[in-house]
């Protein structure tokens, strides 16, 4: 019996970047081992998995031209030449490869001060840490993250020269770089000493020193901005200076490689002070009892002195534009004069007198206001005495007129039925602060008169479009005499004009009762209203049918137009001659007899849900309206027209 090898021995071990040491033992009965392999866990698990390497004899076994710093796994069977047999079951190994030794990492030096040198390098692919080596005196830097550091405490005017490497985290490290040499700066000089003192108003002497190793120090003004660099001397004079104005001056000195000390502490002075000009004034009466005080500050003024002449009175402003002399007499004059002086008091000459005499403030206007039209109110006033105008003001939405003479006014463009309040004031000047209190609210409420007997409406719809919208009598003219209707202003938009109520169904109805009542009917002949849509609606529930009027001939079976209500309601129409010129029907029905199919006068229909409705001759408006059913019990039915 013929038994396959068993399974070998394996190890894996990293040798570099880029290959693996693959050591195996052969079992018993084997001469050589099959290898396959694939990048990553896990090993191959068959001859058909992963990638080949082969049939092996020498061990170790080294697989080269790998990937730095990957893990490899392989798999290896025991193999028998003669009998071609394989081990049931691979050995298996893993091993990663070494990381890349990164490359020499750049560097370069450069002199920063005369104490300091910055470095610059970088960390290279591969690379944990870059070492930085100073070579005389030794010193060394790990850098394992940045790009520079600096190199400080040195000696001014001293070479340093510096190397550098970098390594991988397996301590593989590049050969050193080339050295970067660099040379301290000169010593920065001292701060130089400065002064500053005003000379005249328009100039102040700067005094200043050289320092060891300066070849120049900067003067510089803060404050409008300037700058002087003086290589000798010791003071310079800074001329054409706004007088009384301070200026601050700091200076620095550097030398030939212009390495520069620090900034003096400022020094500052002031330019001489010149008498200010006379100030401005003006005087004007704010109240009753007070005059407000206007004045200024000229330039170089610490203060303003302002004088009352009569009754004396002094008062000294070191800030501000205005002040209120009050608790005087009204109708009285008070005068005023001022003069400015600078903080040195050099004082300019006085003003001219300013003079004002405080208001008389006048009484409280009367006011009333009555209706003038549906849009328009009267609103009368007074201008008490010592006024010259009275203000009145309408409270919402806000306007004001200003009356200086006459007694009345008419505000119009007005919204009927709202009220509308007024108040008014009187003033003896211009300035609000002459004014009286205001009176108290006088209010009232233009309505519109459209509808009435006096002033009626075309239709109800032209009513509704005039902005009335409640439900009522109303009277209405379309052409000749005015005469009572009922205006529904709700249903379907309202404007409708309701010409039929009917309570009493199993009777005819002629011209008869008061509109608004419970029934009535009214004769339209001649007076009609143009129109264009009829309405039947039923008063209990609110139920309605809108029908378009198209022409007299306009008489059909099937009605369309708007339901209000249910919308399961069939309403037909149905045509009559008795009289010579069509008359126009309408009913509800929920049965088929001779009224649905109009073969039958009305007078032969009978139902027991709804009424009918009838306008005699509807497209002239001439006749009755009526309802025209029986067996119908107590119902209430509307025909209107819009």
């Amino acid at each position: 019996v013929t038994t396959a090898p068993g399974v070998p021995s394996v190890s894996g071990n990293s040798s570099s970047s880029s290959s693996i040491d693959l050591t195996f033992s052969l079992p018993y009965s084997s001469d050589s081992v099959y290898i396959r392999y694939r990048q990553g866990q896990p090993a191959p698990s068959s001859m058909a998995d992963g990638s080949p390497i082969g049939n092996q004899t020498v061990t170790p076994y080294v697989h080269t031209g790998l990937n730095s710093n990957t893990e490899y796994c392989y798999s290896v069977w025991a193999y028998n030449t003669l009998t071609s047999l394989y081990s049931d079951t691979p050995a298996t190994a893993c091993a990663t490869t070494l990381i890349a030794t990164p490359a020499v990492p750049s560097l370069s030096v450069s002199a920063l001060s005369s104490s300091s040198v910055s470095i610059t390098y970088n960390l290279p692919t591969n690379a944990a840490r870059t070492e930085i080596v100073r070579i005389n005196p030794a010193n060394t830097w790990t850098q394992t993250s940045g790009t520079s550091i600096t190199d400080s405490s040195l000696s001014h005017s001293t070479e340093y020269c510096y190397k550098a490497r970098s390594c991988n985290s397996q301590d593989a490290c590049s050969a050193y770089s080339v050295d970067k040499c660099a040379t301290t700066l000169i010593a920065t000089p001292a701060v130089p000493s400065l002064s500053a003192v005003a000379a005249s108003s328009s100039s102040i002497t700067v005094t200043y020193n050289l320092p060891t190793n300066a070849a120049r120090t900067e003067i510089v003004r803060i404050n409008p901005a300037n700058t002087w660099t003086e290589t000798s001397g010791t003071s310079l004079t800074d001329s054409s200076l706004s007088a009384s104005t301070q200026y601050c001056y700091k200076a620095r000195s550097c030398n030939s490689q212009d390495d520069c000390s620090s900034y003096t502490a400022d020094q500052c002075a002031t330019t001489l002070i010149p008498t200010p000009s006379a100030p401005s004034l003006s005087a004007v009466a704010t109240s009753s009892s007070s005059i407000t005080i206007t004045y200024n500050l000229p330039a170089n003024a610490a203060r303003t002195e302002i004088v009352r002449i009569s009754p004396a009175n002094t008062w000294s402003q070191t800030s501000g534009t205005s002040l209120t002399d009050s608790g005087l007499s009204s109708s009285t004059q008070y005068c005023y004069k001022a003069r400015s002086c600078n903080s040195q008091d050099s004082c300019s000459s006085y003003t001219a007198d300013q003079c004002a005499t405080p208001y008389v403030i006048p009484a409280v206007p009367t006011i009333s206001v009555a209706v003038a039209s549906s849009t328009s109110n009267t609103v009368t006033y007074n201008i008490p005495s010592g006024a010259t105008r009275t203000v009145v003001t309408r409270v919402s939405p806000v306007y004001a007129w200003t009356q200086t003479s006459g007694t009345t006014l008419t505000d119009t463009g007005l919204t009927s039925g709202t009220q509308y309040c007024y108040n008014a004031k009187s003033c003896s000047a211009t300035s609000d602060a002459s004014c009286s209190a205001s009176s108290g609210n006088s209010c009232a409420t233009p309505l519109s008169t459209l509808g009435s007997q006096s002033d009626p409406g075309a239709s109800c719809l032209a009513i509704k479009n005039a902005g009335i919208t409640t439900s009522g009598t109303y009277y209405i003219n379309p052409g000749g005499t005015a005469f009572m209707v009922y205006c529904d202003m709700t249903t379907a938009g309202g404007g409708w004009t309701i010409i039929f109520r009917s309570s009493n169904p199993s009777s005819w109805g002629g011209a008869s009762g008061t509109p608004g009542t419970s029934s009535w009917a009214i004769n339209m002949t001649n007076r009609t209203p143009a129109f264009t849509n009829v309405m039947v609606r039923r008063v209990s529930d609110s139920q309605y049918k809108i029908i378009t009027v198209a022409s007299s001939s306009n008489i059909y079976t099937n009605i369309g137009g708007t339901d209000g209500g249910s919308t399961s309601m069939t309403w037909k129409g149905v045509p009559e001659y008795n009289y010579g010129a069509y008359r126009f029907g309408m009913l509800y029905v929920s049965n088929t007899c001779g009224c649905a199919q109009g073969t039958v006068s009305i007078a032969d229909c009978y139902y027991t849900s709804w009424g009918f409705g009838h306008l005699h001759n509807i497209n002239s408006g001439q006749g009755y309206a009526f309802n025209s059913c029986t067996n119908q019990g107590t119902m209430v039915l509307d025909i209107g027209i819009r």
